[in-house]
């Protein structure tokens, strides 16, 4: 049997490779590409449109390669490869991304230096501008062997390079003697612009810039009682960890300070303060620990590839007493004829 560094006949010993690929959630459902645009729903997030393959022998060179359009469904695609026969070989999958995107790619080295970019993060959402609408997938597979004469017929599920997070922000006082909580808006900060297609790297590429969503300024309030929720699709950020976080409380601006964390602020108010909340994201460990309940890894400022986050944000207060580390508080002096309200003890920024 020939290794994959042998190439003695290639034409006369050839193997054929013919590779189905699925998304993860599909069967229930779901080099810098500087061009790459994606706005995607629900309806496309597990979609497959086309897929690119290549195969490398054990030296990491590229023996076969291929590109294939998606089934009518686009629930996924199939590529069949020449080859020669092999040991030891590697085979990657990518889905969504045009044709000629790994152009001058001639080993496995190359391919993992390549990543895709966005201009803005909204090319992640569905803003209306663009037309390919299906999120990048990858996969791969190691220690393949491709046997003389014969047809290898593979199945490889591939897994999208962003991450799905939906918010439940709950505007909710906690006695009926307080203000209600108003939601005014919100944003989500410095989301990653590039992401690797290889789910190998654990840091984010050297070049990666990063942009902020558009603000959302509630023309609809969200009221005390009710609940405000969206969705945002962002790349993968491998932002690191802090071990100094070890509660919701230490999740803030001081042990996020020099990670490159993604966040979401949200603006609210009541007739006698207004807040601004920051949320820091990440993290994926959830473990049950018996009766104890479940236990969260808060020091993961990680947002990982091909995870559906759902983060729930219960408003109750104005958060003063976190100013400055999780939240922007700000008082106003409530007149109550015929003098003036009791003021708190405690020290606070007055708006004037």
């Amino acid at each position: 049997m020939q290794s994959c560094s042998e190439n003695d006949n290639p034409e006369d010993d050839k193997a054929v490779v013919v590779l189905t690929c699925k998304s993860l959630d599909s069967e229930t459902s779901t080099k810098q590409d500087s061009s790459v645009t994606r706005a995607i729903t629900s309806t496309t997030e597990n979609q497959i449109n086309n897929v690119t393959v290549f195969i490398f022998d054990s030296n990491g060179d590229v023996i076969g390669s291929g590109y294939g359009a998606g089934d009518i469904t686009h629930t996924g695609a199939s590529v069949t490869i020449t080859t020669r026969p092999a040991v030891g070989c590697t085979i990657y999958v990518v889905a969504n991304v045009s044709s000629g995107t790994f152009k001058g790619v001639y080993n496995k080295t190359l391919f993992d230096q390549q990543y895709a970019t966005i201009t803005a993060p909204s090319y992640l959402q569905d803003d209306k501008t663009n037309i390919d609408t299906y999120p990048i997938m990858f996969a791969q597979e190691a220690g393949v062997e491709i046997k003389s004469g014969t047809k290898l017929e593979k199945t490889i599920a591939v897994a999208r390079l962003l991450s799905k997070i939906t918010f439940n922000i709950k505007p909710k006082k906690t006695s009926a003697s307080l203000y209600p909580i108003t939601i005014d808006g919100y944003q989500l900060h410095h989301v990653p612009l590039a992401c690797y297609y290889v789910d190998t790297y654990t840091s984010e590429p050297n070049t990666v810039s990063y942009g902020d969503f558009d603000p959302v300024a509630l023309t609809t309030k969200t009221t005390d009682g009710n609940t405000l929720s969206f969705t945002y699709y962002v790349y993968e950020n491998l932002a690191g960890k802090n071990s100094a976080s070890t509660t919701w409380k230490d999740r803030n601006k001081i042990n996020t300070s020099g990670l490159n964390v993604s966040y979401l602020t949200v603006d609210a108010h009541t007739d006698i303060w207004k807040s601004r909340f920051y949320i820091y994201l990440g993290g994926k460990i959830l473990t049950s620990t018996g009766t104890s309940g479940a236990t969260y890894d808060y020091s993961d400022y990680n947002i990982y590839r091909n995870t559906n986050y759902t983060v729930t944000v219960n408003i109750t207060g104005s958060g003063a007493s976190e100013d400055d580390v999780r939240v922007d508080y700000d008082a106003n002096i409530y007149f109550d004829a015929p003098g003036i309200k009791q003021w708190t003890n405690n020290s606070i920024d007055v708006s004037m």
